[in-house]
């Protein structure tokens, strides 16, 4: 595959990598990496299915969300304070 390939098909790439779970930025940093080595798009898939992992979602994160979504807030990280939706 070339670099044009993944531009045409970029949003299928990125569909696939969230699908599975994958870091995003990760996961296409490595495609640009490996897509040399792959004949088609199905290749390159199952290649970032050898060198990426799913994410995990951290337990403070997870309470925090469920925080927010109880209390009507959520979190602005320009003025790094909690409010109201």
């Amino acid at each position: 595959m070339t670099l044009e390939d993944l531009k045409t098909n970029r949003e299928e790439i990125i569909n696939f990598i969230e699908l599975m779970g994958y870091d995003v930025k990760f996961a296409m940093g490595m495609a640009v990496e490996i897509a040399a080595s792959c004949d088609d798009i199905e290749d390159l898939k199952m290649e970032l299915e050898n060198y990426c992992t799913p994410v995990k979602e951290s337990k403070t994160a997870r309470l925090m969300a469920d925080y927010c979504e109880l209390e009507g807030t959520q979190y602005n990280s320009i003025t790094k304070r909690f409010e109201k939706i």
